[in-house]
C-alpha cells in the first residue's frame, strides 16, 4: 500500500513526504502548483519514500507553474529512482534535481 503524500511550506521550502506514485500524486499536484510565487522556492523531497513517472510528471507540472509565476524552483533530496527517471527521459536538464546520497536514501525512516 502506498503512503499518501503530504505537502507543507516553510518559508522558501516546500516539503514533500510520502510516496509520489500514480496512485498518490493526484492528492498534491494542484496544491503544489498553487504555492508557486515569484522568487526562489526549494522543493525538498528528502522525505519521499518512493516515486515513479507520476512523481516526475508532477514535478514537470510544478515547473510549468513556477515558470508562469516567475518562481525559481530547485528540487533537492530527490530519491535516486526519481533522479534516474529524469535522466532516462532526458529531463535532467529541464528539472534541476539534486539526489540524496545513496547511504541517506537507503536509511530507514
Amino acid at each position: 500500500m502506498s503512503d499518501a503524500p503530504s505537502l507543507s511550506r516553510e518559508g522558501d521550502v516546500l516539503l514533500v513526504a510520502g510516496d509520489l506514485t500514480m496512485q498518490t500524486v493526484g492528492a498534491i499536484v494542484a496544491a503544489g502548483a498553487a504555492l508557486m510565487a515569484p522568487g526562489p522556492l526549494r522543493v525538498d523531497l528528502s522525505r519521499v519514500d518512493k516515486a515513479d513517472s507520476a512523481g516526475l510528471a508532477m514535478l514537470l507540472d510544478w515547473f510549468r507553474s513556477a515558470l508562469a509565476a516567475r518562481c525559481n524552483l530547485l528540487v533537492v533530496g530527490a530519491p535516486a529512482d526519481l533522479a534516474t527517471l529524469a535522466r532516462v527521459y532526458g529531463l535532467a536538464d529541464i528539472i534541476p534535481m539534486f539526489s540524496r546520497a545513496p547511504a541517506e536514501s537507503s536509511r530507514a525512516r
